[in-house]
């Protein structure tokens, strides 16, 4: 950006095009924490009534 003003050009193009990638980037980054938080409040969900008789003993936890 310094560089670009430093050639006497104005760099707003160039911030505005990187401003979009970051908000590509985060846009991205919810869409997986949300993913993320479903398939938590399903785990969760699911441990609230557990039924240890059908654990497979080789785990420690199947919610883990």
């Amino acid at each position: 950006i310094v560089e670009i003003r430093d050639h006497g050009r104005a760099p707003c193009e160039h911030v505005r095009d990187l401003l979009d990638t970051r908000l590509s980037d985060i846009e991205l980054q919810i869409a997986q924490l949300s993913a993320l938080r479903d398939t938590i409040v399903d785990l969760r969900d699911n441990a609230a009534h557990p039924e240890p008789d059908t654990c497979n003993p080789d785990q420690i936890c199947r919610y883990v």
